[in-house]
């Protein structure tokens, strides 16, 4: 209603990685699912940058009486290359060599509209998707285990090893 009608929201936010909690009034441009999570796409009207706001984590929402001129924002063009909601990192050419069985999988069931198949032998299957390599996209291929392994880009090469040295780390203390 509030997006349909151009009334500005106000609402609590709790971040989760500080769990800072914020009071926000923002002007609604469009709600998008990710990984089975929901979120408000908005203008900030405190510094009128576009944001996401996942609802999980919003309280004490209301329609405001003040209306707003339509934000012009293209979310599908917005979010083109992200995994999900994220989009910080800059969008690139990741290469992606899974096994064969979970290849079956991927090809299946692709990780993102961009992919494209570069081989498929009875070994691995090799991919590229073009995507903003951020943490959604990091924790995604973390589930995957040893199914998968990142030929390029090299900087996601090294934050995919570093968060697996990080886990080694945890368990090789028990």
């Amino acid at each position: 209603y509030a997006i349909q009608n151009n009334f500005q929201i106000t609402f609590t936010h709790t971040k989760f990685w500080d769990m800072e909690i914020t009071q926000r009034t923002v002007k609604p441009i469009a709600i998008k699912e990710s990984q089975h999570r929901w979120y408000l796409i908005a203008q900030d009207c405190k510094d009128e940058s576009i944001k996401n706001f996942g609802f999980d984590r919003i309280s004490d929402f209301k329609i405001s009486d003040n209306k707003f001129k339509p934000v012009v924002f293209d979310v599908d063009k917005a979010y083109k290359h992200a995994f999900g909601v994220e989009t910080y990192a800059p969008e690139q050419k990741v290469v992606l060599e899974f096994s064969w069985q979970q290849g079956n999988y991927i090809k299946s069931f692709p990780l993102h509209s961009s992919q494209k198949i570069i081989s498929d032998s009875e070994d691995t299957l090799v991919i590229e998707l073009f995507i903003h390599p951020a943490n959604d996209f990091v924790m995604e291929l973390l589930k995957y285990g040893s199914e998968v392994k990142v030929i390029k880009p090299s900087e996601l090469r090294e934050e995919v090893k570093s968060r697996i040295s990080q886990m080694t780390k945890i368990y090789a203390s028990q």
